[in-house]
């Protein structure tokens, strides 16, 4: 079934879609040109067989595409037990998508833009539209022709996707014929292509999430030709405000929010959409002085507030050729009262009518100059006010011949601590501890380890008493005796007297770390020598509770004497006399 030449009389859409006749889309997905000369088709024509067509349609001279994206592919496929012909192609020139079907024929047309070329759907492949940003609120599609094969209705799906889990769709039923005028009638008797109107909020959540209009990544239109002989064509498909494809930068509307505009019409006398500088708004004139500074007119020239005169001594360029006070040139410069070291100097100010100069503080000056002249000190130097002091001294402070007691001629001075015969020790801030008891329990505390390990021998003696553990007896006795020596060296060698002052001038301070460290390495090398003596006496056949008594309390006296080392002040004081 071919389109009939017959004026048509009604068109219905499902539910929440209405049709009505607009003048214009808002943002254009699609105006159907073609990307060379000739049709563009995709047919299929054996059963279940799929035919799919990609066009790239590159931007004009106005920088944009005639299709959303730059890029249109579309599919048609054969339905199961059909054979004839059938055809989606869009027609150079004429600006429409045909979706056709001969008798016996059934197939599904989808249109897809996404900005890509790939054959597979990109949900985001657009770059995240904002389909209201020119305040649209739905999707219009222009139906220039309609058959109503066989009386029966044609539904046409509209998918649109803001990611690969949030999309949705909305529906239309076609079930009224269309019919766009024969050759025959009269041009003036054409009417507009019937538009579909598909409101956002109509659109049904498909995904997981429901689509984001403001952030729109593709676009899909089905044609579900499942009847025979279906024939439609669309002339364009697009939103219902401002009819354009959106620019590189996903626009429609300028900044001051005209389609297709130009930034233009809410630019400011700069030419900035929107901005503040406008008519009765302070401006930069670009002059000097005065004359500096300006307020937009309505004409947006840059006039200025002041305008120039002649030059006043007033620290302004009153002239405005971006001198100062440049008519009297003694501005500023020294003016002098008075004769030799009696000569008080000012400065050349502006006078107070502005129209010349004039020294300032003038007869201040004179004043100084007579008084100086007047009052010499005893350094015969005029106004100097020097007197000799009681030890004979010009202007001096009676320091030079008294002593720190305030006596003329006087013995007594300072001690390093600044004390008027001081000791020298008042300023160390010293404190004095005495560690001795402390130095007497580290001392027993070896000789506790080296008598433990005698007990510990003892012990083996009575289990083992070869020659072989005799020698072993000897030489650990010896051994423990030696380390128990040395680390009574080390006790009596830290001072018993440990003083510590704050004072970092007359004092250093010296470390007792080495001295503790090397007692604590031969406490542990006593304990190490207990236990191996304690191994002996396990293996010579000692009893478990007196192999762990003897462990206990050798382990226990090094740690007694590590705690009693730690308290050992870690450095003292040295000072100097």
């Amino acid at each position: 079934m071919r389109f009939s030449e017959f004026p048509f009389s009604g068109f219905f859409v499902s539910l929440f879609l209405c049709l009505i006749a607009v003048s214009a889309q808002a943002i254009t997905i699609d105006e159907f040109e073609s990307a060379s000369s000739g049709s563009t088709v995709a047919r299929v024509g054996d059963q279940f067989s799929t035919s799919s067509y990609g066009a790239n349609i590159p931007a004009d001279a106005t920088g944009r595409s005639t299709v959303i994206g730059s890029n249109r592919k579309y599919t048609i496929t054969s339905v199961q037990g059909y054979t004839d012909f059938a055809e989606s192609k869009v027609a150079t020139g004429l600006g429409r998508l045909r979706h056709s079907q001969d008798i016996d024929a059934k197939a599904i047309s989808t249109v897809i833009w996404d900005g890509t070329a790939s054959g597979l759907l990109n949900p985001e492949g657009l770059g995240g539209i904002d389909f209201t940003q020119d305040a649209s609120s739905a999707i219009v599609i222009d139906i220039e022709r309609f058959d109503l094969p066989f009386g029966m209705s044609v539904e046409l799906d509209v998918v649109i996707y803001t990611s690969a889990n949030a999309y949705s769709k909305a529906t239309i039923i076609l079930d009224t014929p269309i019919f766009e005028p024969a050759t025959t009638i009269p041009t003036s008797d054409w009417t507009a292509p019937n538009k579909v109107i598909i409101p956002f909020s109509s659109f049904q959540t498909i995904g997981s999430l429901p689509v984001d209009f403001e952030s729109v990544g593709a676009i899909k239109l089905n044609i579900n030709g499942l009847i025979d002989a279906v024939d439609l064509k669309i002339e364009k498909i697009g939103t219902d405000s401002c009819p354009y494809v959106p620019d590189a930068n996903n626009q429609v509307v300028d900044e001051c929010g005209v389609c297709n505009g130009d930034n233009t019409s809410c630019a400011d006398c700069l030419g900035v959409p929107n901005g503040t500088s406008l008519p009765g708004v302070a401006c930069d004139n670009n002059e000097m002085g005065v004359c500096d500074g300006g307020t937009f007119s309505n004409t947006c020239s840059c006039e200025r507030n002041e305008e120039p005169t002649t030059e006043l001594c007033d620290g302004l360029d009153n002239n405005c050729d971006g001198a100062i006070d440049e008519s009297f040139p003694s501005l500023d410069t020294t003016c002098g009262i008075g004769d030799g070291l009696c000569e008080f100097t000012g400065k050349i100010i502006c006078s107070d009518d502005m129209l010349g100069v004039k020294c300032d503080d003038a007869d201040a000056l004179q004043d100084l100059a007579d008084q100086c002249e007047e009052d010499k000190g005893c350094d015969d130097i005029p106004n100097s006010g020097l007197v000799f002091d009681d030890c004979g001294v010009c202007g001096g402070d009676n320091s030079s011949c008294t002593d720190c007691k305030g006596v003329l001629n006087g013995t007594a001075t300072k001690d390093r601590c600044g004390i008027c015969n001081g000791d020298g020790q008042s300023c160390l801030n010293c404190d004095t501890f005495d560690q001795s008891a402390l130095l007497n329990g580290i001392d027993g505390g070896s000789l506790a380890q080296e008598r433990l390990i005698n007990k510990f021998n003892r012990n083996l003696k009575q289990l083992d008493n070869s020659p072989k553990a005799l020698r072993f007896i000897k030489r650990t006795n010896a051994e423990a005796s030696k380390l128990q020596v040395a680390n009574w060296g080390i006790t009596w060698s830290l001072p018993v007297n440990v003083t510590t002052c704050g004072n970092t001038k007359f004092c250093i301070a010296t470390s007792n770390q080495d001295r503790i460290g090397n007692y604590q390495l031969g406490s542990e090398a006593l304990r190490k020598l207990g236990q191996k003596v304690i191994r002996r006496v396990q293996k010579a056949g000692a009893n478990e509770q007196s192999i762990i008594r003897m462990e206990k309390a050798n382990n226990r006296q090094h740690t007694q004497n590590v705690d009693l080392t730690s308290q050992v002040p870690v450095v003292q004081s040295v000072c100097s006399k």
